[in-house]
């Protein structure tokens, strides 16, 4: 049974000089295996970004940060009520595009990293969900007829904090960059709240919107000729 896997690459750069920070890199990345005869897909969405603070003038901050490392690291599947949370999120933004698709299924990885060097430090981030998509046929194609399928999910990501119970850091919240701020470094997370950062460090990171601007005619062009 052939089987087709498409992936989607969108790069963001958030170009901000305030309080230090250095401009800002992320990306999504979207993987989906469709069996053209099914009416389930298999996606792996990565959301990745990184955000650098500058102190190369030295200061309190240069000598707190220097050599300093934190990291947070776990897995979750769908029995976490966290991940059942953001399931209903996921679902709601298929809905509010139009598309009759829905999640079944969801597996999450995340990790945040913080880096503290003599000059600056970095917190970089990644999150990888691993969803099954239900329903994703329009209509069944026959004889020289095509399938025709629901690809207006494709953007998928979610809005407001997501928090995640885990054993070995209890909840955690994913989505917000400064919630890591709190976590690695709680005085520094007060100044940038106060700081002309703050709406970056409130801005998701699981935002596919880059994805779902990508025009349909070039997913032609990412077919894996060799996926069975």
């Amino acid at each position: 049974m052939l089987r087709k896997t498409i992936t989607v690459i969108a790069f963001l750069s958030f170009f901000i000089a305030v309080g230090g920070i250095s401009p800002v890199f992320a990306s999504s990345q979207l993987e989906v295996t469709i069996d053209p005869n099914s009416d389930t897909a298999y996606a792996k969405m990565v959301y990745q970004r990184s955000i650098s603070i500058d102190y190369s003038d030295g200061g309190k901050l240069a000598e707190t940060m220097n050599g300093k490392s934190e990291k947070i690291s776990f897995t979750a599947i769908a029995s976490n009520p966290g991940i059942e949370s953001l399931i209903a999120k996921l679902n709601s933004y298929f809905a509010s595009q139009g598309s009759q698709a829905s999640i079944s299924d969801l597996s999450l990885e995340y990790k945040s990293t913080l880096t503290g060097r003599s000059t600056s430090m970095s917190v970089d981030y990644t999150i990888i969900l691993r969803p099954t998509i239900e329903n994703i046929v329009i209509k069944h194609g026959s004889g020289n007829d095509p399938t025709l399928l629901d690809a207006d999910w494709r953007g998928f990501g979610a809005l407001g904090p997501v928090v995640i119970n885990t054993p070995t850091y209890g909840d955690v919240e994913i989505n917000l960059p400064i919630s890591s701020f709190e976590k690695f470094t709680p005085s520094l997370a007060l100044s940038l709240k106060a700081s002309d950062a703050a709406e970056l460090l409130y801005t998701r990171l699981m935002d596919g919107d880059e994805i779902k601007a990508q025009p349909i005619g070039n997913w032609h062009f990412l077919f894996d000729p060799t996926g069975i």
